[in-house]
């Protein structure tokens, strides 16, 4: 799968790269969601994992702005404000993209899992094509 990381943390950034490639996935990280961005608009991603709280431009925005140019792909929130996320984020306007919030305050391993179960049907429909 050929993920995308928004996350200007550079720990949990780095973290869930080496968790994501080792468990065999391309992935590209950004600090910057103006550079993640014009990337997706250029190139497709299975995932995007996003964090809601960014400098210059809010996880929620980045989100919504990818949905109106049509480019938005399955997404995982990473967020301490899972509540507020659930608030910003209008599901019923990303039409039938998956899309899961995930709470930093987890423990690390507890985050990779929950990726792992979200990815775990994509996977599967990605194969089936």
């Amino acid at each position: 799968m050929n993920i995308l990381i928004l996350e200007d943390e550079l720990t949990i950034r780095k973290a869930l790269r080496f968790a994501l490639e080792k468990a065999g996935h391309a992935v590209q990280e950004f600090a910057d969601p103006l550079k993640a961005l014009d990337r997706a608009a250029e190139q497709r991603f299975d995932l995007m994992v996003v964090d809601l709280m960014l400098p210059h431009l809010p996880g929620y925005a980045f989100i919504n702005r990818l949905n109106e140019q049509e480019r938005l792909s399955p997404t995982i929130v990473l967020t301490s404000h899972a509540e507020e996320a659930r608030g910003l984020i209008d599901q019923r306007q990303l039409g039938n993209i998956p899309l899961e919030i995930i709470s930093k305050d987890l423990p690390f391993p507890d985050i990779l899992k929950k990726i792992e179960q979200f990815l775990n049907p994509l996977i599967s429909t990605q194969t089936h094509h």
